[in-house]
This record gives structure tokens, C-alpha cells and sequence, in this order.
């Protein structure tokens, strides 16, 4: 019932963000294959990933971090990013290309040059 809840929560944070829309702060040229990005107000946590053939932002995601996540029916729900854990209000989202994609990460399809942005959000942000 809690995953439940949380799935539930990180939906609506989700939908939130996409309806919000809004851009990328950093331009293509600062891009790199994996890269942390420094904190700011918004952001806690951003890592950035180029994909260098077809695939989906959670298995490239997983090829290069260590990453925590259940399943459900929805599709995968990323729990944890190399120890950057989701808590209370705070939960990990993707986009890719500079948007928000309403849709589970493993079930979205990529190609090579692609850019996936995943970010750790706080989902009561203005």
C-alpha cells in the first residue's frame, strides 16, 4: 500500500512537472556522456547521459550509475541514484532532449544522440 502511495505520488509529481513544461538550464554544449551537475535552488541532482544506440533512459541509466527501482504495472519507478535516495517530497524524473516525457523509463524507446537529463526534483517547487 505504501509503494502504492508513492507510485501514486511520483505520478502526479510527474504530471506536475509536464504540464509545468519549462526548459533545460544548460545548453547542449555543456553536455557530456555522464555528468553531476552542481546543486541549485530547483535542482539537487542532475546527471546527464548521451546514448550512443537505441535503448531506454532507464538502461542507460543503469549502465552507468548504480540504481535502485521497483516494477509496476506502470513501468519501472526509480527509486535511488547512486545513493541520492527519494524521500518525502523529493523524487527522481527524466526528460529527454529537453523534455518531460510522461512515461515510465523503461518503457520510453531513445536513439543514439539522444540526451537524457534525470533530476531530483522537489515536487512542491514554484
Amino acid at each position: 500500500m505504501k509503494d502504492m502511495r508513492k507510485i501514486a505520488l511520483y505520478l502526479f509529481a510527474v504530471t506536475l512537472l509536464v504540464g509545468c513544461g519549462g526548459s533545460d538550464p544548460l545548453p547542449d554544449a555543456e553536455l557530456a556522456d555522464s555528468t553531476a551537475v552542481a546543486p541549485t535552488v530547483r535542482d539537487s541532482v542532475v546527471i546527464m547521459l548521451v546514448a550512443s544506440d537505441s535503448t531506454t533512459p532507464f538502461a542507460l541509466l543503469e549502465s552507468n550509475h548504480n540504481v535502485t527501482a521497483q516494477t509496476s504495472a506502470m513501468g519501472v519507478f526509480v527509486s535511488e541514484i547512486d545513493s541520492v535516495a527519494n524521500s518525502d517530497g523529493a523524487y527522481w524524473l527524466y526528460s529527454v532532449n529537453g523534455e518531460m516525457i510522461p512515461k515510465a523509463s523503461d518503457r520510453y524507446e531513445i536513439g543514439p544522440g539522444d540526451t537524457v537529463r534525470w533530476m531530483f526534483k522537489v515536487a512542491n517547487e514554484q
